[in-house]
């Protein structure tokens, strides 16, 4: 799913730089958290209604897998007897570590994807420049990628002037799990996604050729969630 977010920019004759931020939210993903496997899944006269929770009552959908037994023969010869174990949690669900300080009193600390962006950004009046920043978090699988983009540049208009075209630079703007492996290294791709905000390296919008009066423009950020 891919949203686009469009943005204000406004560059007039002002030292200064303000920024606000708006928080984006994603119902994504193609993992289905996992049901767990009951002592009652061992009964000889279950019905196995595969993956549907009706009888056997574990199952992951998501990797075709419900709970499962095997009848042997014990003899005088030791035998392997090997289990396979499955589980799949959802991309955004919530995770247990009790240990962080953003922690609810049940130890769960919130897992939803979420990204902050720009919604106003202030240029310098003298210099033309204002920086910015990306945040993201969330509980994401090893394979997926979250992308902020925004547009490579915005025209800055003023009434009776020729437009000045502004140009955006954002060094990192794909997103992946903290030190998965599962991706490539990328020069745009920070690999650094955890239930806690990361801040990505610092952002600029920078139009060269200003004059005197006010400017403002809009630019779109395109923000979108896949799996690789």
């Amino acid at each position: 799913m891919v949203k686009k977010t469009k943005k204000i920019l406004a560059g007039a004759v002002a030292a200064a730089l303000c920024m606000s931020f708006s928080v984006q939210s994603f119902a994504i993903g193609n993992y289905v958290n996992s049901i767990g496997s009951v002592a009652g899944d061992s009964a000889e006269d279950i019905t196995e209604d595969a993956y549907t929770g009706t009888g056997v009552v574990g199952n992951d959908v998501t990797q075709s897998q419900e709970s499962e037994y095997t009848e042997l023969e014990v003899s005088d010869e030791a035998i392997d007897a090997p289990v396979n174990v499955y589980a799949t949690q959802a991309v955004g669900e919530d995770v247990y570590d009790p240990e962080n300080p953003d922690a609810d009193p049940e130890g769960y600390v919130d897992g939803t994807v979420m990204v902050v962006i720009p919604k106003t950004i202030v240029l310098d009046g003298k210099t033309g420049v204002g920086n910015y920043v990306v945040k993201v978090k969330g509980n994401i699988a090893a394979d997926n990628v979250i992308t902020v983009a925004p547009e490579s540049e915005v025209a800055l208009k003023q009434d009776g002037k020729a437009d000045v075209t502004a140009t955006i630079t954002q060094p990192i703007q794909r997103f992946a799990y903290k030190d998965t492996t599962a991706l490539a290294d990328a020069a745009d791709l920070a690999k650094e996604v955890t239930v806690n905000y990361y801040t990505a390296p610092e952002a600029t919008v920078e139009a060269k050729g200003l004059s005197a009066g006010s400017w403002a423009g809009t630019f779109d950020f395109t923000i979108s969630f896949a799996t690789v």
